[in-house]
């Protein structure tokens, strides 16, 4: 009797830890507390799809305001802002970005970035053509996890992002934003508190795929030439082999010192899970403040 309640009790506990995600919070990148005299900077998350169009960003250095391009992505429950300087960065410099609402209330800032001597203008190289591994669908309390796994090895001395264009072959629909690789591989689609993309088994997809350096520097864009079925429950037997493989020997979780100690526990928790997707100690996380 008292075996059959502890395999009960770690159940619900475990079911209870799957549900208790919280879809909300702000990342960016780069982490890095140098960059170029061209950076570029992104920031993401549910708060920025929250705030939709009322979302606006500062780019800043003392009381000077630089010139930006916008390049926004929407996603299912996510988005992502691309800042561009319209003018290259003062080196020696110190910059942070301020994101504000619809009212202009600061609803977070980042670090202060210095800028070094150096303007990075070459793109980064595609070592081969990307190859699909595996895909993903696993279903929660508070959703599904579909996700797609693909090789994609680029030579790059900086830290760049994967851009990624999903076009639905049905209704034609195409959804863009970026992803962090990790070790050459790109996981992306949606996990169990949300994402950019819900994957469907009755729908066909076309994948575009190309990397972007911290300083907005392009590879070629390749398409992906097979067309790819959504995921479903069989796929992930496959899917956990390539994962395994993926993680033995790396550290995926981006360190504690990236989280705010403020943080409430669950939300630390949630965080740690979503950044087993989409981070490396490269990508930071700022915790919800609006």
């Amino acid at each position: 009797m008292k075996t059959t309640l502890l395999i009960l009790s770690t159940i619900v506990i475990c079911l209870q830890t799957r549900a208790d995600c919280n879809n909300h919070g702000i990342y960016y990148w780069p982490s890095l507390s140098i960059v170029e005299k061209n950076q570029v900077f992104l920031i993401g998350g549910y708060d920025i799809y929250r705030l939709q169009d009322a979302a606006s960003v500062v780019l800043r250095t003392g009381n000077y305001e630089v010139p930006i391009q916008l390049e926004k992505f929407q996603g299912e429950n996510d988005a992502q802002i691309l800042i561009q300087p319209k003018q290259s960065l003062i080196p020696g410099k110190r910059y942070n970005w301020v994101l504000k609402d619809a009212n202009g209330k600061v609803c977070a800032e980042s670090k202060p970035y210095f800028v070094s001597n150096t303007n990075d203008t070459i793109s980064p190289l595609l070592a081969s053509p990307p190859q699909f591994l595996a895909k993903r669908f696993v279903s929660y309390g508070c959703g599904i996890e579909t996700s797609f796994l693909f090789d994609m090895p680029v030579v790059e001395a900086n830290p760049y992002l994967i851009k990624i264009s999903v076009k639905e072959m049905n209704n034609r629909s195409e959804t863009t934003f970026f992803e962090m690789p990790y070790c050459g591989k790109i996981i992306f689609g949606r996990d169990m508190c949300g994402g950019f993309y819900t994957f469907d088994d009755k729908c066909v997809y076309q994948i575009k795929l190309s990397a972007m350096d911290m300083c907005g520097n392009y590879s070629k864009v390749l398409l992906y030439p097979k067309d790819i079925n959504g995921p479903c429950a069989s796929d992930t037997a496959s899917y956990n082999r390539f994962f395994v493989n993926l993680c033995e020997g790396n550290d995926y979780f981006v360190q504690t010192d990236l989280i705010k100690s403020e943080t409430p526990k669950s939300e630390r928790m949630t965080m740690s899970i979503r950044l087993l997707l989409w981070g490396s100690p490269d990508l930071s996380l700022l915790v919800r403040c609006v």
